[in-house]
Protein backbone atom coordinates (compact mmCIF):
# COMPACT_ATOMS: atom_id res chain seq x y z
CA UNK A 1 0.00 0.00 0.00
CA UNK A 2 1.09 3.71 -0.97
CA UNK A 3 1.01 6.91 1.06
CA UNK A 4 -1.48 8.03 -1.38
CA UNK A 5 -4.03 4.88 -0.65
CA UNK A 6 -3.19 5.49 2.60
CA UNK A 7 -4.00 9.32 2.95
CA UNK A 8 -7.28 8.32 0.19
CA UNK A 9 -8.38 5.95 3.28
CA UNK A 10 -7.39 8.23 5.89
CA UNK A 11 -10.03 10.88 4.24
CA UNK A 12 -12.52 8.27 3.76
CA UNK A 13 -12.63 7.23 6.86
CA UNK A 14 -12.75 10.98 8.41
CA UNK A 15 -15.44 12.05 6.01
CA UNK A 16 -17.54 8.65 7.38
CA UNK A 17 -16.66 9.90 10.96
CA UNK A 18 -18.29 13.29 10.51
CA UNK A 19 -21.36 11.51 8.70
CA UNK A 20 -21.71 9.32 11.68
CA UNK A 21 -21.54 12.04 14.18
CA UNK A 22 -23.97 13.85 12.35
CA UNK A 23 -26.27 11.47 11.99
CA UNK A 24 -26.46 10.34 15.51
CA UNK A 25 -26.73 14.05 16.27
CA UNK A 26 -29.41 14.83 13.86
CA UNK A 27 -31.32 12.29 15.68
CA UNK A 28 -30.47 13.81 18.92
CA UNK A 29 -28.77 10.83 20.23
CA UNK A 30 -24.85 10.58 21.20
CA UNK A 31 -22.95 8.45 18.86
CA UNK A 32 -21.99 5.04 20.52
CA UNK A 33 -18.54 4.98 22.17
CA UNK A 34 -17.91 1.83 19.81
CA UNK A 35 -17.97 4.32 16.41
CA UNK A 36 -15.90 6.55 18.26
CA UNK A 37 -13.20 4.28 19.31
CA UNK A 38 -13.57 2.44 15.84
CA UNK A 39 -13.07 5.67 14.19
CA UNK A 40 -9.99 6.61 15.84
CA UNK A 41 -7.90 3.30 16.03
CA UNK A 42 -8.42 2.95 12.01
CA UNK A 43 -7.17 6.66 11.77
CA UNK A 44 -4.72 6.15 14.31
CA UNK A 45 -3.12 3.01 12.15
CA UNK A 46 -3.65 4.63 9.27
CA UNK A 47 -1.06 7.68 10.18
CA UNK A 48 0.89 5.34 11.66
CA UNK A 49 1.00 3.35 8.38
CA UNK A 50 1.71 6.35 6.59
CA UNK A 51 4.63 7.73 8.60
CA UNK A 52 6.17 3.91 8.36
CA UNK A 53 5.83 3.79 4.88
CA UNK A 54 7.38 7.43 4.09
CA UNK A 55 9.99 6.61 6.51
CA UNK A 56 11.21 3.59 4.35
CA UNK A 57 10.74 5.29 1.19
CA UNK A 58 13.60 8.08 2.62
CA UNK A 59 15.69 5.27 4.17
CA UNK A 60 14.74 6.84 7.16
CA UNK A 61 15.68 5.26 10.60
CA UNK A 62 12.38 5.18 12.59
CA UNK A 63 13.04 5.03 16.70
CA UNK A 64 10.98 3.56 18.84
CA UNK A 65 10.34 6.90 20.29
CA UNK A 66 9.20 8.48 17.57
CA UNK A 67 6.99 5.55 15.99
CA UNK A 68 4.88 6.03 19.66
CA UNK A 69 4.85 9.94 19.39
CA UNK A 70 3.22 8.88 15.86
CA UNK A 71 0.69 7.07 17.74
CA UNK A 72 0.39 9.46 20.71
CA UNK A 73 0.77 13.06 19.70
CA UNK A 74 0.68 12.97 15.87
CA UNK A 75 -0.02 16.90 15.72
CA UNK A 76 3.25 17.48 17.13
CA UNK A 77 5.00 14.30 16.22
CA UNK A 78 4.20 14.36 12.25
CA UNK A 79 6.05 17.80 11.73
CA UNK A 80 8.95 16.73 13.30
CA UNK A 81 9.19 13.57 11.37
CA UNK A 82 8.53 15.78 8.47
CA UNK A 83 11.58 18.46 9.54
CA UNK A 84 13.59 15.63 10.62
CA UNK A 85 13.39 13.35 7.29
CA UNK A 86 13.30 16.14 4.35
CA UNK A 87 16.08 17.87 2.68
CA UNK A 88 17.10 20.82 3.35
CA UNK A 89 15.08 23.01 0.70
CA UNK A 90 12.15 20.65 1.29
CA UNK A 91 11.61 21.24 4.80
CA UNK A 92 9.01 23.78 4.95
CA UNK A 93 7.17 22.68 1.82
CA UNK A 94 6.66 19.38 3.75
CA UNK A 95 5.29 21.47 6.98
CA UNK A 96 2.68 23.84 4.90
CA UNK A 97 1.89 20.47 3.31
CA UNK A 98 0.91 18.95 6.66
CA UNK A 99 -0.65 22.16 7.83
CA UNK A 100 -3.20 21.65 4.15
CA UNK A 101 -3.98 18.34 5.35
CA UNK A 102 -4.80 19.03 8.81
CA UNK A 103 -6.92 21.92 7.75
CA UNK A 104 -8.51 19.69 5.16
CA UNK A 105 -8.90 16.75 7.77
CA UNK A 106 -11.22 19.23 9.20
CA UNK A 107 -12.91 20.42 6.51
CA UNK A 108 -13.77 16.24 5.14
CA UNK A 109 -15.34 15.52 8.86
CA UNK A 110 -17.20 18.67 8.49
CA UNK A 111 -18.47 17.62 4.80
CA UNK A 112 -19.12 14.33 5.91
CA UNK A 113 -21.42 15.24 8.36
CA UNK A 114 -23.12 18.49 6.25
CA UNK A 115 -25.69 16.43 4.20
CA UNK A 116 -27.32 15.25 8.08
CA UNK A 117 -27.22 18.60 8.97
CA UNK A 118 -28.81 19.97 6.48
CA UNK A 119 -31.69 17.37 6.17
CA UNK A 120 -31.86 18.29 10.05
CA UNK A 121 -32.70 21.87 9.44
CA UNK A 122 -34.80 21.11 7.18
CA UNK A 123 -36.72 18.81 8.96
CA UNK A 124 -37.16 21.02 11.74
CA UNK A 125 -38.91 23.68 9.94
Amino acid sequence: MNNKTILILLFLTLGLSGACGEYYASHHRVTPKAFDVLFLVVSTVLVYRWYYVDAANRAYRRTALLGGAVIILPLLAIPYYLFRSRPSGQKLRALLGFLGLVALSIVTIVLGGLPFAVADVASSR
